[in-house]
């Protein structure tokens, strides 16, 4: 969990460490999956902005812009509506999977939004990630929602949250952050409350 200030690099900091995560898995025989990147619609530019300004061919491989028509570009023929819609996956992710077997997964990353994470969660949650990042995660600070649910289904070896805003209405959202990232780590919900969920100033 990085949750600097805002403005203080936390998109280039992780940036950086997903181009070594990605020369580490090319120089290794490990399981080699692509990355995704969730982020508000409103960031989605400033990550590809930060990506073709920092980082040198091939940096994290191709992009699939998983968003607005790239949506339509990845429907399985003949299929409409949502996964949340069927519980079906709609979406085909056939070349990233076939390309994670084949060793080199590692050669995609997937920026998408919170929206389109929790109305496609089936299609994504087929997915081996090597790595996934949750840009404001807050946006899934309440732990009984779809959208976290639907962070939660992700299968990543590594998962990573940014935030300049850990806690915005009370305690519980720091312990709803640190579930996505690091499962029990602050115990149950239940004990996390009756510990630290009325202010004390001591």
């Amino acid at each position: 969990l990085n949750a600097d200030e805002q403005g203080l690099g936390k998109t280039l900091q992780t940036i950086a460490f997903l181009v070594w995560l990605n020369e580490e898995m090319a120089a290794s025989p490990v399981r080699r999956g692509p990355v995704l990147v969730v982020a508000p619609t409103s960031l989605l530019q400033n990550w590809e902005a930060e990506v073709a300004r920092h980082v040198d061919r091939p940096g994290l491989g191709q992009l699939i812009r998983l968003y607005g028509s790239g949506i339509g570009a990845r429907r399985k023929a003949g299929q409409r509506g949502m996964d949340t819609q069927s519980g079906e996956a709609l979406l085909d992710f056939g070349d990233l999977e076939r390309a994670a077997g084949a060793g080199a997964g590692h050669l995609t990353w997937v920026l998408t939004t919170y929206t389109t994470l929790t109305n496609y969660q089936h299609s994504l949650a087929r997915i081996p990630f090597a790595a996934a990042v949750f840009d404001e995660i807050q946006a899934i600070k309440n732990p009984a929602s779809l959208r976290a649910a639907a962070a939660r289904a992700i299968k990543a070896d590594f998962r990573i949250g940014l935030t300049g805003t850990p806690i915005e209405n009370s305690t519980v959202d720091l312990w709803a952050i640190m579930d996505q990232l690091a499962p029990g780590a602050l115990g149950t919900l239940r004990e996390f409350r009756g510990r630290y969920g009325e202010p004390d100033e001591a």
